[in-house]
């Protein structure tokens, strides 16, 4: 997947932590927005999360180590 650099993002990728939301990392936050614009499932290392985990868009969940783990987009 080609890397794109964006300064100002107007969307945030959020992920559920028991009954918390918790932010992504800027740069997970740019990949995952890449991610779900191309429509396709996409593993990658998450620094927040210390971790690979496999982005899955048109589902708006995440696996890591074989847990779905929910993620919403906020912002337009």
């Amino acid at each position: 997947m080609a890397s794109t650099t964006r300064t100002t993002v107007s969307y945030r990728w959020l992920y559920q932590a028991g009954n918390q939301w918790v932010p992504f990392d800027p740069t997970s936050n740019v990949k995952i927005e890449d991610i779900w614009r191309s429509n396709r499932p996409y593993t990658f290392y998450i620094p927040c999360l210390g971790g690979d985990a496999t982005i899955h868009p048109s589902e708006l969940y995440m696996e890591r180590q074989g847990i779905r783990i929910p993620i919403i987009r906020s912002g337009a």
